[in-house]
């Protein structure tokens, strides 16, 4: 990404003290799968200070350490009626913002310099994607986006929307995409806007009920929903499509620079992004576990682009890559089911992502993951060292809480 521009804006450290003089910020707030905006479109308008957070974007929605940074930053900067602030959020990054703002409010902080927020694939209010990432067997969101993370457990509808957000205080502007996200395995591929839910409508994340700002799951045909108190359709600008940008997911982080930058300055421009591969395999299924797959290139991850150019620093250490989910070093399982490399299978024996369960190949059980495994002589190659107890959590502890398990040092 950084070809792409003709230089790279330094990332603003949050000040932990007030700003000296007078100023005009625009603050961007990144999703999950990132540690910082980095190389990504900035807003970069004329007149305005861009500023960055260098949370973990995939961390717990109650994280302690992302919040305070969040919170100090807007209470520094954007607590005084002698600054002008702007927000642009983008996916799990809006839920943080209602969260954020909500919160400060409740505290007495009236937040004067907060003129207005953009949301770009905003996943305030859930995504079906969500609900398969945490409910054990195949976990759609992290396949998607080559992860499982923290943020996932707050990225279901009910609990997206659990969040109190009727007190914002300023208009939330809202911009979706309605491109699809493709993701090659081996022998199949993956389309994220078969389970994003209502009408699949959405930018193969996020379903357009979510980035719209509608108020209610069921809704999202297109921007002309009913919408929570605050949230709008963005109509300023003439680039805003009530029937979704012409991005996925990943691009909707550039689309929304586009437009913010034409909101405060008359014109903007969004250089095309898209986290898809051009792959004419067909689909994978949930029935048979086929989703499971490895992708085609185990070395990504949502913090790069498809030819693995970096855009932002990866949060993948404290994550689990299910881009390997059943990777392709075969590792052999229980002898009575043979070994796959004879059939020509990309399957393997492994408890990736699997602690608690078990793990199949069209719809037949090859192994176990769970407790009971190990008196039954059935568990998984690299059950006990490498993924359940050799993540410091016990046996038990993996049969009992599956999220524990899927999700490196979870809460």
């Amino acid at each position: 990404m950084k070809s792409l521009f003709a230089a790279v804006v330094a990332v603003v450290v949050m000040s932990q003290t007030a700003p000296a003089e007078a100023a005009n910020y625009v603050f961007h707030m990144q999703g999950r799968g990132w540690k910082g905006w980095d190389n990504m479109q900035s807003v970069s308008a004329t007149g305005w200070t861009n500023m960055y957070f260098n949370y973990d974007g995939s961390s717990a929605l109650t994280n302690s350490t992302t919040t305070s940074e969040i919170n100090n930053a807007f209470i520094n900067n954007c607590n005084t009626t002698a600054n002008s602030c702007v927000v642009l959020c983008y996916s799990a990054g809006c839920l943080r913002l209602v969260k954020a703002v909500q919160d400060l409010r409740a505290q007495g902080y009236g937040l004067s310099s907060l003129l207005w927020a953009e949301a770009t694939g905003s996943a305030a209010g859930g995504t079906g994607t969500a609900e398969l990432a945490t409910s054990g067997g195949t976990k759609i969101l992290a396949k998607l986006l080559g992860q499982q993370e923290k943020i996932d457990f707050s990225l279901t509808p009910s609990a997206a929307r659990a969040q109190a957000r009727s007190n914002f205080g300023k208009t939330l502007y809202h911009v979706s995409g309605k491109n699809d996200v493709c993701k090659g395995f081996w022998v199949f591929k993956i389309c994220g806007n078969n389970y994003v839910g209502y009408n699949k409508k959405g930018d193969g994340v996020v379903p357009w009920h979510s980035s719209f700002g509608c108020a209610s799951a069921g809704d999202g045909t297109d921007c002309n929903c009913a919408k929570y108190s605050y949230f709008s359709f963005e109509t300023r600008v003439s680039g805003a499509l009530c029937t979704g940008q012409d991005f996925d997911h990943f691009g909707m982080a550039n689309s929304g620079c586009q437009i913010t930058k034409a909101v405060l300055t008359g014109s903007g421009s969004a250089v095309l992004a898209s986290w898809s591969d051009a792959s004419s395999n067909s689909l994978c299924t949930t029935t048979n576990d086929s989703c499971d797959d490895q992708f085609a290139t185990t070395a990504q991850n949502y913090s790069k682009k498809t030819d693995l150019t970096s855009v932002a620093t990866s949060v993948a250490t404290s994550s689990s890559n299910t881009t390997l989910y059943t990777d392709s070093r075969l590792i052999a399982g229980p002898a009575r089911y043979g070994d796959d490399t004879a059939s020509g299978s990309g399957w393997r024996y492994s408890c990736g992502g699997k602690c608690g369960g078990s793990n199949k190949t069209n719809g037949v059980t090859r192994c176990y993951c769970d407790a009971s495994c190990v008196s039954a002589g059935d568990c998984c190659s690299d059950y006990s060292t490498n993924v359940c107890t050799g993540r410091g959590l016990s046996s038990t502890d993996c049969s009992a809480n599956t999220a524990r398990c899927d999700v490196v040092n979870a809460p």
